[in-house]
């Protein structure tokens, strides 16, 4: 008798799939086999009071752990640290004797919320202005959208879902606005499985004299939020200050930090990092 609903495992840390019998029924002298998918798939080998793993896939060694406190009552479970998403699937724990044989099956649904988003912030030759956000380590692939101040969904000009070696997405997508524009743009990423997302909100001022008019970045959990000012005050405060072509805005969890960068020979920004709403 297994888990009757699909099994939630988070990329990265450990899980525990229960498996016993019923009748409860001593199971220290039987054979406990775990599969995950078909009969080749031996994930966890237990038999005579020991663990046999010589036949266990590769992808599984150091990773497993049969825990059989209550195993004379007929109830195990298996750990498995950490969890992959190669982790997802149906699985099979069987009960074998010479006098006795049963199943349970079972599905599990791996699923892994990434990064906090990162913004990258370039401008071009014109009022264009061109925002990045990226975030990694998502899984299953993730729901990604652009909001204005209204909360309307926003088109992106570009997005792109890859995925690195441990099969965890990484996002890319960009938006382009009017440096005069005084509003406010976010962009989110949200968990499909967990129903939970990440996002930042980045409130523009098209002039030094707006940010008292700016709307409000809504206040949602796990979203960061930051200010451009354009222009600041004059780049001849900037003396100390290397110019660069274009700049990253990344959470830094402290209260508020100011920084003046210059994006251009003729533009500058100034940044404001606020803390983080909601949790």
């Amino acid at each position: 008798m297994g888990p009757r609903s699909p099994v939630i495992a988070v990329v990265g840390t450990g899980a525990e799939f229960p498996c016993g019998l019923s009748p409860s029924t001593d199971a220290q002298h039987m054979e406990v086999r775990w599969f995950h998918g078909n009969h080749s798939g031996l994930v966890h080998y237990y038999r005579d009071s020991k663990d046999y793993l010589e036949q266990q896939r590769p992808e599984y060694h150091g990773r497993t752990e049969l825990l059989r406190e209550n195993i004379t009552r007929g109830q195990v479970a298996l750990r498995i640290h950490p969890i992959r998403p190669a982790d997802e699937g149906d699985y099979r724990c069987l009960f074998v004797s010479s006098t006795y044989h049963n199943e349970a099956r079972f599905h599990v649904e791996v699923t892994g919320s990434g990064s906090t988003p990162h913004i990258h912030v370039q401008t071009d030759d014109a009022d264009g202005l061109k925002l990045t956000c990226t975030s990694m380590g998502w899984y299953p692939e993730p729901e990604v959208h652009w909001e204005d101040s209204l909360e309307q969904h926003l088109t992106p000009a570009s997005e792109t879902k890859t995925t690195d070696g441990d099969g965890l997405f990484e996002v890319q997508t960009s938006i382009m606005v009017d440096k005069s524009l005084s509003a406010n743009v976010s962009c989110f990423i949200r968990n499909p499985v967990l129903s939970s997302q990440k996002g930042v909100c980045v409130s523009l001022a098209g002039s030094p004299f707006a940010t008292s008019s700016l709307p409000t970045c809504r206040s949602t959990a796990g979203l960061w939020t930051f200010t451009l000012l354009f222009p600041p005050p004059p780049c001849t405060q900037l003396d100390a200050t290397p110019a660069c072509s274009d700049i990253s805005i990344i959470p830094s969890g402290k209260p508020c930090l100011r920084h003046l960068y210059q994006v251009s020979h003729s533009v500058c920004v100034t940044l404001v990092m606020h803390v983080i709403v909601g949790g």
